[in-house]
């Protein structure tokens, strides 16, 4: 029924997420972690940005010829990409608050 709104509030938060993961890997470069650590936040956050990319190009492609399995594929690579991104910062708020 809202099937084109759900669609640009995934493009829309897909792409939000894009630009607070900029400001947590600024966060990750900055802290006090070690170098080895950082390096797997850095890699979880890559990876949900090609989430991100795989996401937004599902629901574009939904707008140009509506087939459910691109609307599929979009909700369900969002989905794993917030919640990739939730478990990371989550990780990543723990272990700088151990820190201080």
């Amino acid at each position: 029924m809202y099937e084109k709104e759900l669609m640009m509030a995934i493009i829309i938060s897909s792409t939000t997420l894009v630009g607070l993961e900029g400001v947590v890997i600024g966060q990750i470069m900055q802290s006090n972690l070690s170098y080895k650590i950082m390096n797997r936040y850095k890699a979880i956050l890559i990876s949900v940005f090609v989430l991100a990319i795989i996401t937004i190009i599902c629901a574009i492609g939904w707008f140009i010829l509506p087939i459910p399995t691109r609307k599929l594929i979009a909700i369900i690579v969002f989905g794993i990409q917030i919640s990739m991104f939730s478990g990371a910062v989550t990780a990543f708020w723990l272990s700088a608050k151990e820190l201080q």
